[in-house]
């Protein structure tokens, strides 16, 4: 498997994931393996309150190697 977004931060107090990422293949084939597809995060709100949400794109297999990208936002639950 090659990179993939991965869960780095996220307060499971206020928000937990309803399974793990769902992987969504485009509607056309393409011709190598890792191409495109969308990975989908799903959470259900816990409890009230703020937490930031991190993502880093990494490869599962290499766990001490920084991620070559991070996505990072701030959820508030009401």
């Amino acid at each position: 498997m090659g990179y993939g977004w991965q869960v780095m931060e996220v307060d499971e107090t206020i928000l937990q994931a309803e399974g793990g990422p769902v992987m969504i293949e485009p509607t056309q084939a393409t011709p190598m393996l890792g191409a495109c597809g969308w990975q989908v995060f799903r959470y259900r709100a816990k409890a009230s309150g703020e937490t930031v949400l991190t993502l880093g794109y990494a490869r599962s297999f290499e766990p001490d190697a920084a991620p070559i990208e991070t996505f990072t936002l701030t959820v508030k639950v009401r």
